[in-house]
């Protein structure tokens, strides 16, 4: 089970918002909105991970991205 399936879309958004933020320190505002689930912050390794993989499907997205845009299709006549 995922720690942060209910949790998620309020991360994506704080990563949304600051693309640096560490995943520690969205770690500490989970552990301040949702202290009961994430006090113990015994997940921060996962949320770690999760962020990784986030940034890393971000980054791909920009380069495919302008990739996909600058590439000339050719015309058929």
């Amino acid at each position: 089970m995922d720690p942060f399936a209910d949790a998620w879309p309020v991360v994506e958004g704080w990563l949304i918002a600051e693309p640096a933020v560490s995943a520690k320190a969205l770690m500490e505002r989970l552990a301040t909105l949702v202290p009961d689930a994430y006090a113990s912050k015994v997940q921060l390794r996962t949320l770690q991970r999760r962020v990784k993989a986030w940034r890393a499907e971000r980054a791909k997205e920009m380069v495919l991205g302008r990739l996909r845009t600058h590439v000339v299709m050719p015309v058929e006549v």
